[in-house]
């Protein structure tokens, strides 16, 4: 991809026609400038790396911490994850365009915000499940955590296209929910058994 090769920057709507099919007449039809491409891409690319509902979460049948986890690390590791790894890096590429252009941070946001209301909801019902009870506090324990976890992760990209192991890396993150999450559940069990 161009934005691989030569960053978003050097892009230009002439490279994008080099590398498709089209026309510059046919790509101009469907999008009138490279940041709309880019704009499209971005959000493509945050589907890839969080394509999951709460419903397939529960279905997984693991444990909260297990979960997110997986959720996390499992679709992007192993064998034939090259198409992630070119996938972090056009993100990386992009993600300064966050702090400098509205629609950008606007994807991004949206996608934090989406996959927080996932994590919520699956840890609502598995807590149902479960028979733990949030409380008010609790909750927004969780939804701190939550928040605090997206900036991990995000480090834990950055930390992974810089060449660290999985390994490392999903150390870290069961130290975070272990510290965190876990945490805020752990105290609602000492209250389930009362």
């Amino acid at each position: 991809m161009e934005i691989d090769a030569n960053g978003y920057a050097a892009l230009t709507m002439e490279a994008i026609v080099r590398r498709t099919s089209l026309s510059k007449g046919g790509v101009y039809r469907f999008f009138s400038n490279k940041k709309e491409i880019a704009l499209a891409l971005f959000e493509y690319i945050y589907q890839q790396i969080f394509p999951y509902d709460a419903e397939e979460l529960l279905s997984w049948n693991l444990s909260i911490s297990e979960t997110i986890v997986n959720s996390i690390f499992t679709k992007h590791s192993g064998p034939g994850n090259e198409e992630y790894l070119l996938v972090s890096r056009i993100w990386l590429h992009m993600l300064p365009e966050t702090m400098n252009d509205a629609d950008f941070l606007r994807v991004s946001t949206e996608f934090d915000d989406k996959i927080s209301l996932i994590i919520e909801d699956f840890i609502e019902h598995k807590s149902r499940l479960e028979k733990i009870r949030l409380n008010v506090k609790k909750r927004a324990s969780i939804r701190k955590a939550i928040q605090v976890g997206h900036t991990l992760v995000l480090g834990l990209m950055l930390e992974k296209l810089a060449g660290k192991t999985e390994e490392e890396l999903i150390e870290k993150i069961r130290f975070f929910i272990e510290q965190n999450i876990k945490d805020a559940l752990e105290s609602n069990v000492k209250d389930r058994k009362r």
